[in-house]
């Protein structure tokens, strides 16, 4: 099972890939994008996605830890592995079934869900508080940061009240 399932994701991750690239317009963008850039802004962009998949990863274990200990190491590689596979498939699927493949063993199926869910829940209120910082840091050079800044605080909000149900309802289940 497990190398048919890896074979299925070789197979259709390399079809995407082909698919992508073999659009005649996107090679003149990647040219002139990669024209542009020089050695500081490749160094930036490793060390931005390392720092992200040790933070992602520490907060993967956060969410988990109620239910699984996982060793920083194991989660590191199940998060990269998993991160990987949702940059190649549509809607981010592979991130989310590969996070569950991986504890299937560890929890019920049921639990296994939720706290994927919620796991992305906690990372969309980060983004959130992250835009919001920057939308207050925007907005004082426009005239709309009002409603800006009361739609992401009210999208704050509802996604905070969300994520603490989600919760409750992973501490009740079996």
């Amino acid at each position: 099972k497990r190398q048919a399932l890896q074979l299925f994701l070789l197979v259709g991750s390399s079809l995407l890939l082909y698919n992508k690239l073999s659009d005649q317009a996107l090679w003149p963008q990647l040219h002139h994008a990669f024209q542009v850039l020089n050695s500081f802004h490749y160094l930036l962009i490793i060390a931005l996605s390392v720092c992200f998949w040790l933070l992602d990863t520490q907060l993967w274990r956060t969410v988990l830890k109620p239910f699984v200990q996982i060793n920083f190491s194991s989660a590191l590689r199940y998060n990269v592995i998993a991160q990987s596979a949702g940059v190649l498939t549509p809607f981010l699927v592979g991130d989310y079934g590969l996070r569950s493949y991986f504890l299937r063993d560890e929890l019920e199926v049921r639990q296994n869900t939720l706290v994927t869910l919620a796991y992305q829940l906690v990372k969309v209120a980060t983004r959130i508080s992250i835009g919001l910082v920057a939308l207050i840091f925007i907005s004082f050079q426009t005239n709309w940061r009002f409603t800006a800044i009361i739609l992401a605080v009210a999208l704050l909000l509802a996604g905070a009240m969300t994520i603490q149900h989600l919760v409750k309802i992973i501490a009740h289940s079996k």
